[in-house]
């Protein structure tokens, strides 16, 4: 038996995939960057725990690097030389995109060159997925090399994810998740996200 090592304790662990799940709009990327930000300064967390300070890697198939994660950043208070984004992949001197269900081995050497990485980020987390996301074992095996990632890292993963529409007024959270249950089920923590309305 080990203990869990924890980045944020209770919350994000080391060597787990994280699912952050919401409607379209509703800051999924906001809340990941602020995690991302408190990691690489040290800052408090909501609970007032403080993370050992590490690096934060990135990769986005939906916003861009330079208009709006890195002002994202900013604005969030991180530390930029701590927070590296996946822009592409190199082969045979000439650089190609970044394909997450296929090329998650190529980032092995990327995190080597880190001092103390703690957290990857994949938005969407679908985009690692090779076959059918709604078939249970289809996705767990999508989903395996991720896993493996984040045990050979000792990192804590975050895949952001959307919801799709409830069936009725008691569809279980974990129901809620776009695609198969399985997402959920290989997760350490799901979290959703929404916004406040009296």
């Amino acid at each position: 038996p080990e203990p869990i090592e924890w980045i944020w304790p209770g919350w994000l662990a080391k060597g787990k995939c994280h699912v952050l799940a919401g409607e379209p709009g509703r800051g999924k990327t906001s809340l990941c960057i602020t995690i991302a930000a408190t990691i690489t300064t040290g800052r408090h967390f909501p609970d007032e725990t403080s993370p050992e300070i590490g690096e934060v890697v990135i990769w986005s198939g939906e916003d861009g690097i330079a208009d709006t994660l890195i002002p994202r950043c900013h604005a969030a208070g991180g530390d930029l030389t701590k927070i590296f984004f996946i822009r592409g992949k190199q082969e045979g001197g000439i650089e190609h995109p970044f394909d997450p269900s296929k090329d998650l081995t190529k980032l092995d050497d990327a995190f080597l060159a880190l001092e103390n990485p703690k957290l990857l980020i994949i938005d969407p987390l679908v985009s690692t997925f090779k076959r059918d996301g709604n078939n249970n074992a289809e996705t767990r095996k999508d989903l395996q090399p991720l896993i493996d990632l984040a045990v050979r890292k000792n990192i804590a993963v975050i895949g952001i994810h959307h919801l799709g529409k409830p069936n009725n007024q008691h569809t279980s959270a974990i129901h809620r998740l776009n695609g198969s249950v399985a997402i959920g089920g290989v997760a350490r923590t799901v979290f959703m996200v929404d916004k406040y309305q009296n």
